[in-house]
């Protein structure tokens, strides 16, 4: 039998190399892929379905306009030739494996995991295009990215920080003309005509904008060059002055005027008009872009080097590769993993307090799986009584902010609607608590509850945001999540109620003492 050609050996070892790629990206990015697939099968994100669908679509038609019937060859045989050194290709790929390793290693997002996953595998596909077929479609790959659920992640890491600061700008260019206070006057008159609280902070404006940027990008076929950026540039100073704007107005409006009903038919027109105007000034400022539909947005053109050598052949690229791959799979440690094996333990159950009479009030089997997989150490929840309140209540101990939440979201999901909510000072100014008003559809207020998050160190907060910034840091500590619900409504200025709050986190701070990891 003659030996084994030159091409044929070739081809088998390229095919065997592809395999292999495959096989160690898909591993090192399984926990991302497990996690994308229990978000996008949820029922809430049929929104972004249907949108990957429309972009999918967008892409493909495209790409047969440009191609015609041979796109699916062309498609096929790009996939099956060597990969080709793309310098920018390689960079994007190398930024989302690093990335992702870090972030899981220090971090534990999983929508950050999910992102730099996306962005490391147009990185690397990018290898099999052409270098301007890839570099104009990043403004599709970064739309698919913005169907993942971002919204709550900007709302707490951008939109409170930027609802404070406009709201501080506000007060400060009012200054003497408020009545009622400063900062707090603004946010407290801001939420009264708006009804809600971070989205007012202009940062889904923004966030909106960019993507209203991104998809007239890709339309007009403009790249991500210098225009687009002076184009988001400029768009995204407006939206934030738009938004300072309609600040100032609801504040003059609400408490210099004391027209609180005006401010709010104030409140979304101001919005709209702010919004429309700032990406008006986006898209005129991006103009027209001057692609070629000959160069098409898919995979299947060779990429043409001319006569010059590549710096690297294709089939020690491929090495390159499968040796990295092999090393980000060895250095791959979720923190998750981590947190588990060194998760806190309540020794006895929760010190609850001594006036209190209470009952184990068990989950749900569902709810604490839930809990459980989320990284929560302990959970234990309760009947109680004192005297002058009663209702329920729960602890959940966790070294990851991932196993704590909105408290009021859990509420939600039972069925109670938030009619109102206020950030609380205790009764020593050490620490802040969250009080909520809850009901029925009417309106009508049936129960109140208060929930706070504290640390093995003492540090205790209201604000979710504030719990997860903590766990920011290179060794971060455990926290509890309080939660109580009261069987009836309980003023914000019930003494009661700050006395209730003073004598759980007493309880909590000795339970640390006997607690171990």
């Amino acid at each position: 039998m003659p030996p084994m050609g030159t091409a044929p050996r070739h081809l088998w070892l390229h095919g065997l190399a592809r395999f292999s790629l495959m096989v160690l990206w898909l591993w090192l990015f399984r926990d991302a892929l497990r996690h994308l697939g229990g978000t996008y099968a949820r029922a809430d994100m049929s929104v972004s379905m249907v949108t990957l669908a429309i972009l999918a679509v967008l892409v493909l038609r495209r790409a047969w306009r440009a191609e015609g019937g041979g796109l699916l060859g062309r498609t096929v045989t790009a996939l099956l030739r060597p990969p080709e050194t793309q310098i920018w290709s390689l960079a994007t790929a190398g930024f989302g494996v690093v990335g992702y390793l870090l972030v899981s290693a220090l971090l534990d997002v999983n929508i950050l995991q999910d992102a730099l996953f996306g962005l490391a595998s147009f990185g690397l596909l990018g290898l099999w295009m052409t270098p301007a077929a890839w570099r104009r479609s990043w403004p599709i790959c970064l739309l698919a990215l913005a169907t993942l659920p971002f919204g709550y992640h900007l709302d707490t890491f951008l939109g409170y920080p930027l609802r404070v600061a406009t709201a501080a700008a506000v007060a400060d260019g009012l200054g003497a003309q408020l009545r009622g206070g400063g900062l707090e006057a603004v946010l407290q008159v801001e939420n009264r005509v708006a009804q809600v609280d971070l989205p007012c902070s202009g940062v889904k404006g923004l966030w909106t904008g960019i993507l209203l940027l991104l998809l007239a990008a890709w339309l007009r076929e403009t790249g991500l060059g210098r225009r687009w950026w002076l184009a988001l540039a400029a768009q995204s100073l407006a939206l934030v002055a738009a938004n300072y704007l309609r600040v100032l107005i609801l504040a003059a409006v609400g408490l210099i005027w004391n027209q609180a009903v005006l401010a709010g038919w104030l409140h979304l027109p101001l919005g709209v008009l702010g919004f429309a105007a700032a990406c008006w000034l986006g898209l005129v400022l991006l103009g027209r872009g001057h692609g070629s539909a000959a160069e098409p947005l898919a995979l299947g053109t060779p990429v043409d080097r001319g006569p010059a050598r590549p710096a690297i052949s294709s089939a020690g690229l491929s090495a390159l590769l499968l040796l990295a791959l092999v090393a980000a799979n060895l250095a791959y440690r979720p923190r998750s993993a981590a947190e588990a094996a060194g998760a806190p333990r309540v020794a006895g159950g929760w010190a609850w307090p001594a006036g209190w009479r209470v009952e184990p009030l068990p989950l749900k089997a569902e709810d604490a799986a839930w809990l459980a997989a989320d990284g929560a150490a302990a959970v234990e929840r309760v009947r109680f009584e004192r005297p002058g309140l009663s209702g329920s209540a729960i602890l959940v101990l966790a070294a990851t902010w991932r196993a704590h939440h909105a408290p009021e979201r859990c509420f939600q999901i039972y069925g109670l609607k938030l009619l109102s909510a206020r950030n609380l000072m205790a009764d020593d100014g050490d620490a802040s608590l969250r009080w909520v008003a809850l009901g029925d559809e009417d309106g009508r207020v049936q129960h109140s509850a208060v929930t706070w998050f504290q640390s093995r160190s003492g540090v205790q907060t209201g604000d979710y945001s504030a719990r997860i910034w903590a766990d920011l840091t290179p060794r971060p500590e455990p926290w509890v999540l309080a939660s109580v619900l009261f069987d009836s409504p309980v003023a914000a200025e019930d003494p009661q109620l700050r006395a209730l709050a003073q004598e759980l986190r007493q309880s909590i701070a000795a339970t640390w003492q006997g607690s171990t990891r």
